[in-house]
């Protein structure tokens, strides 16, 4: 990671979900009038729409999806600034989900790294004018009322005192690595040298994606990237791979999934 002069912070208000490239109605948690009692409803809700909409693309319901059906169901609408900085940033997004399950090489996501990527695709810098979209309320000057979103708020807000920032108040790519393997997740890692490899690799793919998010020409995050970038950071499958590092191991786990989107739950 290297660290170049920092820019103004990012932000970004949509004016709909993302989806099939078709403007919808858009998610009362990503505006001013956010639903600070359903926010994570709401994103469990969204990622179920996308991922029954992937696979109206593909032969088999269970697939797992391709590089190319992501992009697609996330595509913003038409109209929508910097389309093409967009697009490049959907295809590293992809990768950093696949990278979620390192020391695994996969070309494809089940639900779990689609859901998560699909959250951050959401969180793309368009307008640098407008708001953060923050569909989870993780920076809102107001508190979510719902009680893991409030948790998950109260965490992060933690986080982002803890983690080292440089004199714009901002977290480099160095101090991004080091928090997370060395103070935020070191637990996870088991003190498994492979495993940390691993994890290294993936989160220097995940910074990228936080950098891009931004949309700044600064190489670091401001605090709406960085705490999604915590938050992704954190659905590492750990206990893989310890596994793949040393076989025969006990771990936890497989996967954290704060936001529990892979529960079934209806769609009233």
């Amino acid at each position: 990671f290297i660290s170049i002069s920092s820019q103004p912070r990012c932000s970004f208000q949509p004016g709909s979900l993302h989806l099939m490239g078709q403007a919808l109605a858009k998610s009362p948690c990503c505006t001013g009038g956010r639903k600070g009692d359903s926010c994570i409803r709401d994103a469990q809700m969204a990622v179920d729409a996308r991922w029954e909409d992937a696979h109206r693309q593909l032969p088999d319901p269970s697939a797992r999806v391709p590089a190319e059906v992501f992009v697609s169901v996330n595509a913003c609408a038409a109209g929508q600034p910097r389309q093409t900085e967009y697009t490049a940033f959907l295809k590293l997004l992809f990768e950093a989900s696949t990278s979620l399950m390192l020391p695994a090489v996969k070309v494809d996501l089940g639900k779990h790294c689609f859901g998560y990527g699909s959250l951050l695709a959401d969180e793309f810098c368009f307008d640098s004018k407008q708001p953060a979209a923050d569909r989870l309320m993780l920076v809102t000057e107001d508190l979510p009322s719902d009680p893991l979103a409030l948790a998950l708020r109260k965490e992060f807000d933690e986080d982002w005192e803890a983690v080292p920032k440089d004199a714009d108040d901002r977290v480099t790519g160095i101090g991004f690595l080091l928090y997370c393997t060395n103070t935020k997740y070191v637990k996870q890692l088991g003190g498994i040298d492979a495993a940390r490899s691993n994890y290294e690799q993936f989160l220097t793919k995940l910074f990228e994606v936080g950098v891009q998010m931004c949309g700044a020409t600064g190489r670091t995050l401001d605090r709406h990237c960085f705490c999604y970038c915590i938050l992704f950071a954190g659905e590492f499958y750990f206990a893989a791979a310890q596994q793949a590092a040393s076989p025969g191991i006990a771990c936890g786990t497989p996967v954290k999934d704060v936001l529990r989107l892979l529960e079934a739950r209806n769609k009233s």
